[in-house]
């Protein structure tokens, strides 16, 4: 009866060693998902800023090609008084 007893000990030793393994296993993998999980919040934070700021480069571009466009206006007018003056 001794001997299943040890036997039975041992076993239990044995399990309990095997559960503190996968434990310190799953806080292990807790921690590693947690840096690509930061690492990837991180990219979406970096995404919306870079979205943000083309939107502002388009509305800039935008303003510049409507200025662009006015002063080819601007300078045909002035051509055409330049060649009625010169008539």
């Amino acid at each position: 009866m001794m001997r299943w007893a040890n036997w039975f000990n041992l076993f239990v030793e044995k399990i309990r060693i095997i559960i503190s393994d996968i434990f310190a296993n799953a806080s292990n993998l807790k921690s590693s998902a947690d840096n690509p999980l930061n690492v990837s919040h991180e990219m979406a934070q970096g995404a919306a800023q870079m979205w943000d700021k083309a939107g502002g480069v388009a509305v800039a571009a935008n303003e510049i090609k409507d200025l662009a466009h006015q002063t080819a206006q601007a300078t045909q007018g002035i051509k055409e008084q330049i060649n009625v003056i010169n008539a």
